[in-house]
């Protein structure tokens, strides 16, 4: 994770969602250089998974997130148009911390809730995964 720690809310029906930012690194080459480039992206789980993710989850701690990506359009505070993209996360995954092997939660998945009270957009499905120091999708 590359944010705050994870903040869990209820919504107006008591279901539980926590948002978090996930860092990953992307490697590009810059006039023949390699340069590692830091991203973030927001993180939204649902259900029993939100609870699991804020009773387990820290800033710094590695995980892998599967779900699907939404867009949104919204008013900043100037007025202006922005938009945002996120990850409405289907199952969480604790992996190792780096150099010890061992993980710091349970290893299984955090998966199998509903999703009722999450919003309904067109999604494209997307995986992520740590693989060292790298990123895939």
């Amino acid at each position: 994770m590359g944010g705050p720690d994870p903040k869990l809310t209820y919504t107006a029906s008591g279901k539980p969602v926590v948002t978090l930012r996930v860092a990953f690194t992307t490697g590009r080459s810059i006039e023949g250089e390699w340069r590692d480039k830091s991203n973030y992206i927001d993180v939204e789980v649902w259900g029993p998974r939100a609870e699991s993710a804020a009773t387990y989850l820290s800033k710094g701690r590695r995980i892998a997130v599967d779900g699907r990506l939404e867009w949104s359009e919204y008013r900043g505070r100037d007025g202006t148009k922005q938009q945002a993209l996120r990850i409405v996360a289907d199952a969480i995954q604790y992996l190792p911390d780096a150099g010890t092997g061992k993980a710091r939660a349970p290893h299984a998945s955090a998966e199998g809730a509903d999703h009722e009270d999450s919003p309904d957009s067109d999604s494209t499905g997307f995986r992520s995964e740590w693989s060292g120091d790298r990123f895939r999708s």
